[in-house]
């Protein structure tokens, strides 16, 4: 559990702080990364999976919101071999 909580504060609450200041500063993107664990199962990094999933669905949940007027860039490594997939909601 305590490792859920880790990943949650060093994953989802800067991505949080960042929409709000974009939000707050009338920033034309937002972006946050996400993981190959949102691809993937984490069957060893459960927390680390669910924070990554939690990042992405807030990036959707942000384009889908009138309110919000920067676009949602989603980077995800997908390893450090292959190219990224980048994701833009609006």
């Amino acid at each position: 559990m305590e490792t859920s909580q880790q990943m949650w504060k060093v994953n989802v609450e800067p991505s949080i702080m960042a929409a709000q200041l974009a939000s707050k500063l009338g920033a034309k993107v937002l972006v946050v990364t996400a993981a190959k664990a949102v691809v993937h199962g984490t069957p060893d990094m459960l927390g680390y999976g669910m924070a990554k999933q939690a990042v992405v669905h807030l990036a959707k949940s942000l384009a889908d919101d009138s309110s919000f007027k920067a676009k949602s860039v989603c980077i995800m490594p997908y390893s450090h071999i292959s190219s990224s997939l980048v994701c833009t909601y609006d």
